[in-house]
């Protein structure tokens, strides 16, 4: 498999988002012959790669708690998901703690903005329907 920069694997991660069918990182990091632990092993060299992998994690779990609220995922496959897969486990990145104030502030904001989108999208078709 052809090597590929850190810089342009984050960029390609957030072009793999715009597709809100993405909510397993696992997914995309497959496609580039990587494992979750080798990615969060690169994050830690790389900011820009850090970052995106952070953001990623943000939007997807926004992702399963929008589509549990709104019945679009099967709410015990998003706790399994939000239990397995969301998450790094706290010794590989023990020097990044958000408070849960600040986690959760985070996360409402990203679950707002995807309802918000949701029920645009909603609105938009009710509208060319009727």
């Amino acid at each position: 498999m052809e090597k590929i920069s850190l810089t342009t694997l984050a960029d390609k991660l957030l072009e793999w988002l715009r597709e809100e069918e993405h909510i397993v990182l696992d997914e995309f990091f497959v496609q580039y012959g990587l494992t979750m632990k080798q990615a969060e092993a690169h994050a830690k060299k790389n900011k820009k790669f850090r970052d995106t992998l952070d953001f990623a994690r943000d939007t997807i779990y926004a992702r399963l708690i929008a589509g549990a609220l709104t019945k679009r995922f099967n709410h015990s496959f998003v706790t399994y998901l939000l239990k397995t897969k969301t998450q790094p486990k706290e010794e590989e990145f023990p020097e990044r703690k958000l408070s849960d104030e600040v986690l959760k502030e985070r996360l409402i904001t990203l679950a707002k903005a995807i309802l918000n989108d949701f029920n645009q999208q909603n609105d938009e078709r009710n509208e060319a329907n009727g």
